[in-house]
């Protein structure tokens, strides 16, 4: 099965963009998440502050130290946590990050290579297919 999404227009150059739901194991609270493509990012998922309060992340949080490097010199920790996500069908249990300074949550190979992803930048338009 394909999903299509369409880029985010309002960057500049479009970005492409994925909806995925993002629940906690324990509370089973949801959201949907609009995460941005990220090949260069190796992990599965950044998401910004915001969601592990929203979705008591702090339930499933692992003590392990994480550490990413900010505007490019200023070191900031990263909360690693379990969640689930689902995509067009497909639901998996994943370790994602939790970024103190993020606004765009990001989608990284560690989902992006369990699929099939078509990037059509002149059509702006995203395609994924679960294998």
């Amino acid at each position: 099965m394909k999903l299509f999404e369409r880029y985010d227009d309002s960057l500049r150059p479009p970005a492409p963009v994925v909806t995925v739901v993002v629940a906690n194991p324990v509370n089973d609270l949801r959201a949907e998440v609009k995460a941005y493509v990220d090949t260069g990012f190796s992990e599965t998922l950044l998401l910004p502050e915001e969601y592990y309060d929203k979705l008591s992340l702090m339930l499933t949080e692992f003590d392990e130290d994480c550490y990413a490097v900010h505007g490019g010199f200023f070191p900031a920790r990263l909360k690693i946590v379990i969640v689930f996500i689902e995509l067009n069908g497909f639901r998996k249990l994943i370790k994602a990050y939790v970024h103190p300074y993020l606004r765009k949550a990001l989608l990284g190979r560690g989902v992006l290579n369990m699929f099939y992803l078509y990037l059509k930048g002149p059509e702006k338009v995203l395609e994924l297919e679960v294998p």
